[in-house]
């Protein structure tokens, strides 16, 4: 009687980050459109502020330091995304469950 108590209780507290691990799994294609969709606005939005920003400095005018900080960090948002998912996408692709197990083969016994 306790044990399956403890056992309900335990799956009670398990299934849901399970279920979630399973969803990111069955959306993945769908998560990484989306990221790339997203990446492609960031992009279109620092070209758009580079060359208002570039222009006012054609102008001489002074430029305020957050606009420079700002296109330095979405420009390493950009390069992180590329390295983290866009580049490591098709090596995923290519392995078991998109890269979800292991390689054994990294393991030494």
């Amino acid at each position: 009687m306790v044990e399956s108590i403890v056992t309900v209780e335990v799956v009670k507290c398990l299934a849901p980050p399970t279920q979630r691990q399973f969803d990111y799994l069955r959306n993945y294609n769908e998560n990484i459109q989306k990221l790339e969709a997203e990446t492609e606005s960031l992009k279109v939005e620092i070209r758009s502020i580079e060359r208002r920003f570039f222009g006012a400095e054609k102008k001489g005018e002074k430029s305020e330091e957050k606009v420079e900080k700002w296109l330095v960090s979405a420009n390493n948002i950009i390069d992180e995304v590329n390295a983290k998912f866009m580049e490591d996408e098709e090596t995923a692709n290519k392995r078991c469950l998109k890269g979800l197990c292991p390689n054994l083969k990294n393991y030494e016994a």
